[in-house]
């Protein structure tokens, strides 16, 4: 596919999973103020349209930090910033970054997907 038809395929936001793995109880509250201080001190700057950080509900030693951008070419160019390379190096610091996952989501759709899919109809 060429790039003019991959980028009319592309959604105009973009969203991010980014599942920290285990960790230690000792760090958690540093992990969160500081994942919370960092991104709200650039929350609009890059692009982001919004940043939360969840524990899982089996294991509430492991985080998962989800995002939505604007676009993925704000996203690419955070990553590449010196305000991503500090927040990464704090996950490196305060979690067992052997765990850490990365994943894009996509946009399935909204409860009308939902309902279509329970009703075979798509």
């Amino acid at each position: 596919m060429r790039e003019r038809e991959i980028a009319a395929l592309e959604l105009p936001h973009v969203a991010e999973h980014l599942r920290l793995g285990v960790v230690p109880i000792e760090n958690r509250k540093e992990l969160t103020q500081t994942i919370s201080l960092l991104l709200n001190q650039s929350r609009t700057a890059w692009g982001r349209l919004s940043s939360r950080l969840y524990s899982e509900i089996d294991s509430e030693d492991n985080y998962v930090l989800m995002e939505e951008w604007e676009s993925r070419a704000h996203w690419a160019r955070y990553l590449k910033s010196d305000d991503f390379a500090v927040l990464f190096g704090a996950i490196n610091a305060l979690s067992n970054t052997a765990q850490l996952e990365f994943r894009l989501l996509s946009h399935i759709g909204g409860l009308e997907a939902i309902s279509a899919e329970r009703t075979g109809h798509s």
